[in-house]
């Protein structure tokens, strides 16, 4: 698999600094940061916030489903940072 461009949702440490790397190794990035608090989406009514929040319920269902047997199941998650600081739901 090879990888043609980057798409990295959330400008904060962590975001800006994959899309640095990324944009070092000559690879297009497109860098989205509509809030870096969880609660602004939440609150917002607009299609690229509610487009925002479904991509991460998607991501966190797939990841969670891919990992859940590896672990030999899955009874809590715990989300840290600005989610797990801000957050109630997440869900669209």
């Amino acid at each position: 698999m090879s990888i043609h461009s980057i798409g990295v949702v959330g400008a904060g440490v962590m975001g800006s600094g994959i899309a640095q790397v990324a944009a070092m190794a000559g690879l297009p990035v497109t860098l989205s940061n509509i809030s870096a608090d969880f609660r602004g989406l939440l609150n917002s009514t607009g299609t690229r916030a509610r487009f925002a929040i479904g991509v991460f319920c998607y991501r966190v269902a797939r990841h969670v489903g891919s990992l859940a047997p590896a672990l030999g199941g899955v009874d809590a998650l715990v989300f840290t940072a600005g989610i797990g600081e801000n957050g109630r739901r997440s869900a669209p």
